[in-house]
């Protein structure tokens, strides 16, 4: 039974892998004119509904030093005790 649970729980992280994969070519096509604009508005728009995914919780953009240039996340769903 547990080898089940463990082939079944290896196949939907692949499965995650490649949907964020997916989404992450989205993002990036659809992000690079506002990126190479500099223009914050349209990217955070070209973005926004993207975070409407699930499997998505957060979209961060940083530059050539890591310094985050755009930030999005949804509110944590669990809290920690």
């Amino acid at each position: 039974m547990q080898e089940i649970v463990n082939q079944q729980e290896s196949v939907q992280k692949e499965q995650l892998n490649k949907t964020i994969k997916a989404i992450s070519r989205i993002c990036e096509g659809v992000s690079a004119p506002a990126l190479y604009n500099f223009d914050n508005e349209v990217l955070n728009s070209a973005l926004l509904p993207h975070m409407d995914f699930e499997e998505i919780i957060a979209i961060e953009i940083v530059d050539s030093d890591s310094t985050a240039f755009l930030q999005s996340g949804k509110p944590p769903k669990y809290r920690l005790a």
